[in-house]
């Protein structure tokens, strides 16, 4: 499976917008392993594994399955609580899109990052007001490096 996203930074406040919100707690597993991301992840009562690509593109492989809550828990237990993400994730629809917005607890960022999902690459994107300029393909805004702002 394959994902098209684009990121921006987001410029205005958006509380007022935010239709659902939902805390998410993640980490990541092989830090060393050079092409692929090992997410773990729990939001909303779940679990959840992702195996994404390392690139720097809109369009990129991912992976992800459903796990019992617990396994996903115990593999976070096995991470430097260091290295361990906490956000709010505030949900917006726009135009007939879903945008998720990062609002990050730990650590914590003086920024928050809106996503989009697309069909394709070429797909024409009506932008919100509130958005500011596009990290895509920026690795600075990857989750996966943020986590070592730590």
């Amino acid at each position: 499976m394959y994902e098209t996203e684009r990121k921006f930074l987001v410029s205005q406040p958006i509380e007022h917008l935010v239709e659902k919100k939902v805390e998410i707690v993640q980490g990541y597993l092989f830090d060393e392993h050079e092409s692929h991301e090992f997410r773990i992840r729990t939001y909303d009562g779940k679990g959840m594994i992702t195996i994404k690509e390392k690139i720097a593109n809109i369009t990129r492989s991912e992976l992800e399955f459903n796990i019992n809550i617990d396994l996903a828990r115990s593999f976070l237990s096995l991470i430097d609580s260091n290295e361990i993400i906490k956000k709010q994730r505030y949900y917006i629809n726009h135009n007939g899109k879903e945008w998720t917005i990062d609002d990050f607890e730990y650590p914590k960022l003086n920024f928050l990052i809106a996503e989009v999902e697309l069909q394709c690459g070429t797909e024409e994107l009506a932008l919100p007001e509130w958005i500011g300029s596009e990290v895509t393909g920026d690795s600075r805004y990857y989750n996966y490096n943020l986590r070592k702002e730590n």
